[in-house]
């Protein structure tokens, strides 16, 4: 069996040393991260369009549960009132359907596509066109 060696391990100064780099390291990358810009803020027109256009969704399924078909009708859906909210079921199949919210003095409009291959069942807000 060999011998072992005096110096086998760690000094505690070493560990320490590693200790303090190691959090110095940390505090770098952290202060870095945390110090960049995020953009501008968010739209507080954003969230109740969302939230419309998912209970539009919501009422489409269960209108194409009933009829086997979508509807750009939306008084023949099951929908509550969005105060301020103007949607739009633009167009709808037996397949498909997109619709559009807009909230009145906002610049915002939000699009939701549901059944359309290669196309994700989520809502996508952006400027509205001039």
């Amino acid at each position: 069996m060999p011998a072992r060696s005096a110096r086998a391990g760690f000094t505690l100064p070493e560990l320490l040393n590693m200790l303090v780099l190691g959090a110095l390291i940390a505090v770098i990358v952290l202060g870095l991260r945390h110090g960049r810009p995020k953009g501008p803020p968010p739209d507080p027109a954003v969230a109740p369009l969302r939230s419309a256009l998912v209970n539009l969704r919501d009422a489409e399924a269960r209108h194409h549960g009933r009829t086997r078909s979508f509807t750009t009708r939306l008084d023949s859906l099951d929908l509550s009132a969005a105060a301020g909210i103007a949607r739009e079921v633009d167009r709808a199949d037996s397949v498909a359907w997109h619709a559009t919210a807009r909230k009145e003095g906002s610049a915002t409009v939000c699009e939701l596509t549901v059944g359309v291959p290669s196309v994700v069942d989520s809502v996508i807000c952006r400027p509205a066109a001039p």
